[in-house]
């Protein structure tokens, strides 16, 4: 499987700057894969125990692969689906995620908020998280033109029909702004952890 991916990403990776793979943590095959190719690796984590522990087996399976890869680097973990006011419990984790990376790697300052109503919007669309905020604006605009719409229809029981009929195409979250601008802030400080990769690498080259 390694070699298929590094045979098929290899005939367009001139073509980008930076290419990412998103891999399901549990299916070792495919993780151990796509490390076996990758420069770095970036492990999502929630707040929970077993999301912490699951951290512990990805950094064994990067560890797994360095024969294969030697320049293979930890680029760091970031905490993902987060709750408002944890502040305290995101202070633990993040200290107990420290105390695990021993300073190999860091616990990303961006935090990615939780919202289960964007993400539901985002695979119903088809849609980026970004792109979620203009299709929030065209929401609005479709809803006030629905209602425009059910105020002319007499008839209550098909005005309400009308109505459900509507809202089932409508999106879930009211605002997704705010995600998208901690994906923004996430983008950034990867990118410049993956310079100071490269710069590690070249001096150790």
């Amino acid at each position: 499987l390694a070699t298929a991916l590094e045979s098929k990403l290899g005939a367009i990776a001139g073509e980008y700057d930076l290419i990412m793979i998103d891999t399901p943590p549990g299916d070792r095959v495919i993780v151990e894969a796509a490390l076996s190719i990758s420069s770095a690796v970036v492990i999502p984590t929630r707040m929970d125990e077993a999301s912490i522990d699951g951290v512990t087996r990805i950094a064994e399976r990067f560890i797994a692969v360095r024969d294969r890869n030697p320049n293979l680097r930890l680029a760091g973990v970031v905490l993902f689906a987060i709750a408002q006011r944890t502040t305290r419990l995101e202070r633990d984790v993040r200290e107990a995620l420290a105390s695990i990376l021993e300073g190999h790697a860091p616990v990303f300052e961006t935090r990615v908020r939780y919202l289960d109503s964007a993400a539901a919007d985002a695979r119903r669309r088809g849609l980026l998280i970004h792109e979620l905020e203009q299709a929030g604006i065209a929401d609005k605009r479709d809803r006030l033109a629905t209602l425009r719409a059910a105020a002319a229809i007499t008839n209550v029981n098909e005005r309400k029909a009308f109505v459900a009929a509507n809202r089932d195409q409508s999106l879930y979250a009211s605002k997704s702004s705010g995600l998208a601008e901690d994906y923004e802030a996430l983008t950034r400080e990867l990118l410049v952890r993956l310079s100071e990769i490269e710069s590690e690498v070249a001096v150790s080259a």
